[in-house]
C-alpha cells in the first residue's frame, strides 16, 4: 500500500538500544507516556529505559508514576509512565493523575516537555479517543503505533504517513517487543522536544470550546483540557479540584447554563463529536484485507472469554 511504512520482524532478539551516556550536568527533558490499558505501554517503557523503573512519589496520589531514562536518546530524556486510561474524564483522585501531570500540577519542577501516546494499531478508533483529548494540551505529541504486526495478521493495514498528516504529529509504527523498531520513535521524540504542539484539534462544538477558553482565563488558570472536563463532568474530580483551588462556582454554573441553552451540557455530545472526528481522520487511512489467520491473542481470547 502506498505510504505504508515497512516493519520487519526478526526471529532473533535485536541488540539493545544504546547511545553515548548523557551529560549528567544537563537537565533531562520530561516525556509523559500515556495510553489505554493493554496497549503495550509497560513493555514500551521497559524497552526504552532498560527496565530501570523508579517510582515517583507525589503528594495526594496513591498510584505509581514510573520514571526512567531513555537509553538510546542522544540527549537526557526521562520518561514518565503515567497510569493507563481510556479517557481523561476522572471519577477518582487517582484518575486525575494524567491530566494533573500534563498540566504541570504534580511537580512544577518536572513539567512534561512532550507527550508520547501509545496506541493499539489493531483497535485504532477506540485508542484515538484519548489521543483526541491529548491534542488539547499545548505540548508536542508523538504517537507510537504499536502492535502493527498483530493488526496486519488481522487484515488491518494502516497508512501511518497519512495518519500523521491528519493528526499533525509524528506517527511511528512500532512493535514494542522488537527494539530495532524503536529507533525511529526515539528520534521522533528528540525532534519533538522543544518544538511546537500540533495545530490540529478534534472538532468539538464551538460553544463548548468558547466556554472552556473563558473558564481557562478565569481566577484559576487552567489548561483547555481541564476546562472541558470541569464543564462536562459534573461532580467529577476536575470540578472538585477546581473549586478547592478557589475557582468560582458562580462562573462555572453560568458557563454550564450557557451550554445547556445550546444543548451541549450532555457529556454524550463530546463523545459523539470526538468519534465523528475520528471517523473522518481514519477515512482512507485504515484498510481491511483478508486476515492471515488467528493470532495467539485471538486464540487466547476464544478460550478465556468464550
Amino acid at each position: 500500500m502506498r505510504g505504508q511504512p515497512h516493519i520487519t520482524c526478526h526471529p532473533v532478539k535485536p541488540p539493545h538500544l544504546s547511545a553515548p551516556p548523557p551529560d549528567p550536568a544537563v537537565k533531562p527533558a520530561i516525556v509523559a507516556l500515556v495510553g489505554n490499558p493493554n496497549t503495550g505501554k509497560t513493555t514500551l517503557f521497559n524497552a526504552l529505559t532498560g527496565y530501570r523503573r523508579k517510582v515517583a512519589n507525589y503528594p495526594g496520589i496513591t498510584v505509581d508514576v514510573g520514571r526512567g531514562r531513555i537509553r538510546a536518546a542522544r540527549r537526557p530524556i526521562e520518561l514518565l509512565d503515567l497510569p493507563g486510561t481510556y479517557s481523561l474524564a476522572a471519577l477518582s483522585p487517582d484518575e486525575m493523575v494524567v491530566t494533573r501531570a500534563l498540566c504541570c500540577r504534580l511537580d512544577p519542577e518536572r513539567c512534561p516537555n512532550a507527550i508520547l501516546a501509545i496506541v493499539d494499531a489493531s483497535n485504532l478508533a477506540r485508542n484515538l479517543y484519548l489521543v483526541s483529548q491529548l491534542l488539547e494540551f499545548d505540548l508536542p505529541l508523538v504517537v507510537a503505533l504499536n502492535m502493527v504486526d498483530v493488526a496486519q495478521k488481522r487484515g488491518v493495514q494502516i497508512d501511518a504517513r497519512e495518519l500523521s498528516g491528519r493528526l499533525g504529529v509524528p506517527v511511528i509504527p512500532i512493535i514494542a517487543t522488537e527494539r530495532d523498531t524503536l529507533r525511529p520513535l526515539v528520534a521522533a521524540l528528540e525532534s519533538a522536544i522543544g518544538g511546537p504542539a500540533s495545530a490540529r484539534r478534534a472538532t468539538l462544538p464551538e460553544a463548548l470550546v468558547e466556554q472552556a477558553d473563558r473558564l481557562s482565563s478565569g481566577q484559576v488558570p487552567l489548561c483547555r483540557a481541564e476546562a472541558i472536563r470541569i464543564l462536562l463532568d459534573q461532580d467529577g474530580q476536575a470540578e472538585k479540584v477546581f473549586l478547592a483551588a478557589g475557582g468560582s462556582r458562580r462562573q462555572l454554573e453560568e458557563a454550564r447554563s450557557r451550554l445547556a441553552a445550546a444543548g451541549l451540557n450532555d457529556p454524550a455530545v463530546e463523545v459523539r463529536a470526538r468519534y465523528a472526528w475520528i471517523s473522518r481522520v481514519l477515512d482512507g487511512v485504515v484498510h481491511r484485507t483478508t486476515p492471515r489467520g488467528r493470532t495467539w491473542s485471538d486464540r487466547l481470547d476464544r478460550v478465556l472469554t468464550h
